[in-house]
């Protein structure tokens, strides 16, 4: 059994050898694997469509119920409703800074509230928090659970900002809940 993340040899991080490398364990993955796993509908569909190989789809995340209070959101003087949710890793290939970008030049009253790290992109992260629009709002990703972010009732929309080459996670969880994750 095994489950593949991603597009790996699609993605511009890696050099000609990597992406060679990667495209050699795509195919070892359905040749060799008694089951392939995947945690994306993208994903499923291209090795479904790439490989003529169909995959056990198991979407990640959890379900959040209805939170109790917004205790973290007062504490962060963000208002129920009143703001936009980022959560990803914060590293080039997940746009970050293009989310950033487009929303300084918004005239949006409502708050961008960015939840992420990458201990190994601190200058990108740098870069990222050097704006200078008193909207946006850089948390944790904890914050992402502690605020119930998921919850229809405190936020007006959920963004992953991901590059053409590195296809993501699906959004819901197929039961019309939703659903927390990076």
């Amino acid at each position: 059994m095994i489950n593949v993340d991603g597009i790996e040899r699609l993605r511009r991080k890696w050099n000609r050898l990597g992406k060679a490398y990667y495209w050699v364990c795509e195919i070892l993955s359905v040749l060799c694997a008694s089951v392939v796993v995947t945690d994306a509908g993208t994903i499923q569909d291209y090795y479904r469509r790439r490989h003529r190989h169909e995959t056990v789809f198991i979407p990640y995340g959890a379900e959040m119920e209805k939170p109790a209070g917004h205790a973290v959101l007062d504490r962060l003087q963000i208002k129920p409703g009143q703001y936009f949710l980022y959560v990803s890793r914060f590293e080039p290939e997940n746009n970050a800074h293009l989310v950033v970008a487009a929303f300084e030049k918004t005239r949006s009253g409502r708050r961008l509230v960015m939840c992420g790290d990458a201990p190994y992109a601190q200058g990108y992260i740098e870069r990222l928090r050097s704006t200078e629009d008193p909207r946006i709002l850089f948390r944790a990703p904890s914050m992402a659970q502690d605020t119930g972010n998921c919850s229809p009732t405190h936020i007006v929309i959920s963004m992953r900002r991901r590059s053409a080459d590195a296809p993501g996670p699906d959004r819901g969880n197929g039961n019309g809940k939703p659903r927390c994750r990076e």
